[in-house]
């Protein structure tokens, strides 16, 4: 009697550790859909509503899981996804803004404007006019799973660009230290 209920418990712990493995791929699968959703209709007008809808989900379920899985909303990183875009486009092509903003799925340039200053801290017009040096959009900052949207080369340029920098300025900040010692030594 005492092996039946060893058996038992054995077969109950089975059962539960298989739920948990399947209810992992369930959910590895419905992100997976989304993202995918995402990279084919990112310039159309989409909500989460109608992502959470193409997966056969509902809308706070969906939101729940998307943030525990990615680490950020579905708005997030749509939003993300589209000013990626955006900015190889910009990089790329001389499109005026406002076709770039209808081309990544903003209708409407100025909240397209809004947007793109609020995640870069400068206006899209202004980015295009600036240094190379402020162009580099940092890929190594965006979530994983945004990275394969953009090729190895295009990271591998933004982590060099972004060392780079970092070390100009510590370099920078040397000799402004250098500098002021040997004010002060002079005084």
């Amino acid at each position: 009697l005492g092996h039946l209920y060893l058996f038992l418990d054995a077969l109950t712990q089975a059962s539960a550790s298989r739920r948990e493995v399947r209810s992992q791929s369930q959910k590895g699968f419905y992100i997976q859909e989304a993202l995918t959703y995402i990279a084919q209709n990112y310039q159309r007008d989409i909500t989460v509503e109608k992502i959470a809808e193409a997966c056969n989900l509902n809308r706070t379920y969906f939101g729940r899981m998307f943030k525990k899985t990615i680490g950020h909303t579905p708005q997030e990183y749509l939003t993300r996804f589209r000013m990626a875009r955006a900015i190889d486009l910009m990089r790329s092509t001389d499109y005026p803004i406002s076709r770039i903003a209808q081309m990544v799925g903003y209708p409407n340039p100025l909240h397209f404007t809004k947007v793109f200053k609020k995640e870069f801290g400068i206006s899209p017009r202004a980015w295009r006019n600036a240094d190379p040096q402020v162009q580099m959009y940092d890929y190594t900052m965006m979530p994983t799973n945004m990275r394969g949207y953009f090729s190895a080369a295009q990271l591998d340029a933004a982590e060099l660009v972004r060392r780079s920098a970092s070390e100009v300025r510590i370099t920078l900040r040397q000799q402004e230290i250098a500098c002021e010692s040997q004010n002060i030594v002079a005084e």
